[in-house]
């Protein structure tokens, strides 16, 4: 009777954390669906006018999706992407193997599926009207506008689990909920999904906090499982395990250096023997597994075995099947211990990452497979350790790619939150000092004498150490009668547990024979052991925080990931179960005086930025979409800008030769043939390499060309470092908007763009002097 109360009770504990969570996601969905209507008024545009809101690589996710939804049958759009002519033209490209869309291609699924149903029940699923000849349709039938909400659940979902997650890591309620307040109170470092939705990281982060949630309950675990359910257990874990990280990873590419960091993790805690080593293979068998499935689900993509990940994890199996092998032959300090460990573990991962480099390398499909070495060239260059080509130098320029900018990394620290947190630890010391409780606080004697505290901490700049050194000059008795205090308390304590014993053992004595033994107390080493494994996970997310932090500073695109798991940690450390033993005072003085002081003031600071509107003006993109649609050929092959291709496939389905995925070796040498007409090369050169790749029409951005551009480098200087001995010719991007090019036709142009029509034919000076056809 007495399990089925706990178990009720238990199971009402849970809804209750589910019923809290899904109010967060709730508060989400609307708080980004509000924040996106607010910057772009999305519900009052024609649908060129949205879709030309996505710009660079989120229209190109945007079309692959687009197709699928717009197509006759699911599997007819599924068709087109596995043979997609337009991406890539003239290459055919499974566009499922090459790009991770996975996202789109579920949403796409639910998409066909809600307008089964809404055709079926004869409800009404989209509204629409006329606007100056323009079509406005609203509603979750308009393809776009499901796919926005897919994401915003998505979002929900990711602050869903970080309640939930935060709750766990504490045990209490107040820590979940102070994790949500400190995302939205860092929201714009926390997502981009309200200004950037298509965003790959929007859909993996909900994948990567819910694999580290289960990671750390798996871990928190270790110490209370029953033999009888120990396997049974381990397949449950591999599975899930592997499960969650296959969606990260489909989700993005990033995602395979977010699981490096969690393996090096692993590795050093393994190491240090705070895991058990049968957990760890199981962790490792996970990953290989979830490999596999990428593999598998992205027909074919050896991208997941040439990762920097699987080259740590098979490595992690190898080390973990010769460590104790190697053990006890040899023995060592701890110290030396780790080092020789370590050396050994990177040697075998880069031996691992250089097998399979060279195995793959003669069977490769395509260039998709080669995005490590990209990354590994990309690490190079940014630390001045390799010489920068153009695509090396345009991720350089790009600010989601460059080091983590100082004023984030101080919102981070939030300066207010800190001068609250140290004038708290004062107002803690004052207190104990004193033996002063909250109701006498507001004593005016005692204020007075608190005051003087925190002015001193005001002259020392708010910071506590100096604060604590200045305090001692000024009285250096205080310092003795904190002490005398303290070994009061002690004493005090000590006789209270003494006279405790003395009546427990009374009462042995009396209900108890004398015969009957007393049972042996727990021995020191096995109350030790069990506090270790229950700190573990603390320990896990610690470091996972600090890898995150690294990640973050050399590349301020993956700060997302890092703000998550930074509001996790400001939420829950130091847990609540420190403090139990009667300082529950300290505890909440020192959780919720920060975290209020954080939403005063920068957090409602913060969130309104957020809902200010941001006027957005395309007419001049609107207009060259709009020439495009009506006077070109539905077969016209289109280059320029990587902003730009990408909405000309989406609101036109013209094929293009170039996109913003420049990681893969063949669009890395498009890159520069198209971005060669912004350098000082010669028109004939430029002209022919175009003609190779069956180009109709270049789109040229009168910004690149005159002006620097959004990711802050002028195109023109990036060329003159590339090839310095042209850097005293004329710019050829001048020329085009300014005179008459010879094979360069103006097709159109405005303020902002410029179409050129290349000629289908050559005019070569040959013998006879006639036309020949390429």
């Amino acid at each position: 009777m007495v399990n089925l109360l706990d178990k009720k009770h238990r199971l009402l504990i849970l809804l209750s954390h589910v019923l809290i969570g899904m109010g967060f996601f709730f508060v989400q969905i609307y708080h980004v669906r509000t924040v996106f209507e607010s910057k772009t008024n999305f519900s009052e545009l024609s649908r060129l006018e949205r879709e030309t809101l996505f710009t660079s690589e989120h229209s190109l996710y945007y079309s692959f999706y687009k197709r699928l939804a717009e197509a006759k049958s699911f599997a007819r759009g599924l068709e087109t992407l596995i043979n997609d002519n337009l991406t890539e033209y003239p290459s055919t490209i499974n566009s499922i193997h090459k790009f991770h869309i996975y996202p789109e291609i579920l949403a796409a699924f639910l998409y066909k599926q809600y307008k089964n149903v809404t055709m079926y029940t004869g409800i009404t699923s989209k509204v629409c009207w006329t606007r100056g000849g323009d079509v406005n349709c609203e509603g979750m039938g308009e393809p776009i506008n499901f796919y926005l909400e897919f994401i915003w659940w998505t979002s929900g979902m990711t602050i869903f689990f970080l309640y939930l997650f935060g709750t766990y890591l504490s045990n209490h309620v107040f820590s979940g909920i102070a994790t949500v307040i400190y995302y939205f109170v860092l929201h714009e470092n926390a997502t981009r999904v309200s200004e950037f939705p298509f965003a790959r990281e929007n859909f993996a982060i909900l994948f990567i906090v819910w694999q580290i949630f289960y990671l750390t309950m798996c871990i928190a675990r270790l110490n209370i499982k029953k033999t009888t359910k120990i396997l049974t257990e381990n397949y449950i874990m591999i599975v899930k395990l592997s499960l969650l990280t296959t969606a990260a990873h489909m989700c993005w590419q990033f995602s395979a250096a977010i699981f490096a960091t969690q393996t090096i993790v692993i590795f050093v805690m393994v190491e240090l023997e705070w895991l058990p080593q049968e957990f760890v293979l199981n962790y490792a068998l996970s990953h290989v597994l979830a490999n596999i499935s990428c593999y598998y689900a992205m027909f074919g993509n050896r991208y997941f075995f040439l990762s920097i990940n699987h080259s740590l994890i098979v490595a992690l199996i190898f080390f973990l099947l010769f460590r104790n092998m190697e053990r006890g032959e040899v023995q060592m300090s701890k110290p030396k211990r780790f080092l020789h460990d370590l050396c050994f573990f990177i040697s075998i991962t880069y031996f691992v990452s250089d097998i399979t480099d060279r195995l793959s390398g003669s069977s490769r499909k395509d260039s998709s497979e080669d995005i490590n070495g990209h990354y590994i060239n990309l690490f190079l260059t940014k630390f001045g350790l390799k010489m920068p080509n153009l695509v090396e130098l345009l991720y350089l320029c790009n600010s989601m790619y460059a080091f983590l900018d100082l004023d984030t990394i101080i919102q981070y620290s939030l300066e207010a939150d800190a001068i609250e947190r140290a004038k708290n630890y004062v107002t803690e010391d004052f207190m104990e000092e004193n033996l002063i409780t909250l109701q006498n606080l507001s004593n005016p004697k005692t204020t007075a004498e608190l005051r003087n505290h925190l002015n001193l901490l005001h002259k020392c700049d708010y910071d506590y150490e100096r604060y604590k050194v200045e305090k001692v000059k000024l009285n250096p008795k205080s310092e003795e009668k904190k002490m005398f205090l303290s070994d009061v308390e002690k004493l005090r304590n000590e006789s209270k547990r003494n006279a405790a014993e003395a009546k427990k053992s009374t009462r042995k004595s009396k209900s108890t024979s004398d015969d009957e033994p007393t049972p042996p107390p727990k021995p020191e080493s096995v109350r030790v052991t069990q506090k270790t494994t229950t700190d573990t996970f603390y320990i896990y997310i610690s470091m996972q925080v600090i890898f995150f932090l690294y990640l973050a500073i050399v590349v301020a695109k993956l700060k997302f990931v890092l703000t998550s798991f930074v509001c996790l940690s400001a939420a829950t450390l130091p847990p609540r179960r420190w403090f139990l033993n009667g300082r529950t005072t300290l505890y909440w003085v020192l959780t919720v005086l920060p975290l209020l002081s954080s939403v005063i003031y920068p957090g409602l600071k913060n969130i309104q930025h957020q809902y200010s509107s941001t006027p957005v003006d395309n007419y001049e993109l609107e207009e060259l979409l709009k020439w495009i649609n009506h006077n070109t050929e539905t077969n016209a092959v289109f280059a320029g800008p990587m902003d730009i291709t990408p909405m000309v496939l989406v609101s036109t389905l013209r094929p293009i030769v170039n996109h913003p995925h420049t990681e893969f070796l063949d669009m890395k040498e498009r890159t520069r043939i198209v971005y060669a007409i912004y350098g000082k090369q010669q028109s004939a050169e430029i002209y022919n390499e175009l003609a190779k790749l069956k180009v109709q029409y270049v789109i040229l951005s009168r910004k690149d060309c005159f002006h620097y551009t959004s990711n802050g480098c002028k195109m023109s200087e990036i060329w003159d470092y590339l090839i310095p001995e042209a850097k005293n010719n004329p710019r050829f991007c001048a020329d085009l908007f300014q005179a008459s090019v010879p094979n360069f036709l103006k097709a159109f142009i405005n303020k902002k763009f410029l179409i050129l029509q290349i000629f289908s034919t050559v005019q070569l000076e040959l013998n006879n002097r006639k036309q020949v056809t390429i």
